[in-house]
């Protein structure tokens, strides 16, 4: 079991950096979703706490486009229709992290989930609306 540093009893504390590069290889091959290299961390000594900053690693980089597009039809006199599309994601592209949460880098040193990315934003989202003006 994991044996907090200070001993404070607060497991999600900071880690020990020990490598240079923290960042995982498979970052440039694309492959998975382990952004941080577990092997690069360790538990800080009893009594201490680690050389990890808060919000020290930045996830990957998020590229998504939204749109939209409104058409009004009139009927007459003051009346008319509008038709409504929009589209969120609208390539499509995987976003593998949501941009307010950070990759998992406090979580126990030996989970299966330290370093990795566990969150993901929406796909590719169609909203279609229609309202009658009178």
């Amino acid at each position: 079991m994991f044996q907090p540093g200070a001993t404070t009893g607060n497991v999600n504390q900071r880690r020990q950096l020990y490598l240079q590069n923290p960042l995982s290889s498979d970052i440039y091959k694309k492959q998975g979703n382990q952004w941080l290299n577990p092997a690069a961390f360790q538990a800080p000594a009893p009594g201490t706490h680690g050389n990890v900053p808060i919000n020290a690693f930045v996830g990957p980089g998020a590229f998504k486009v939204d749109t939209g597009i409104t058409r009004s039809f009139h009927t007459g006199n003051s009346r008319e229709i509008q038709f409504r599309l929009e589209l969120f994601n609208v390539f499509n592209t995987v976003q593998k992290l949501d941009p307010l949460t950070p990759p998992n880098a406090y979580a126990v040193l030996n989970s299966s989930n330290f370093g990795m990315i566990t969150a993901a934003a929406d796909p590719r989202i169609v909203q279609l609306a229609l309202k009658y003006v009178f």
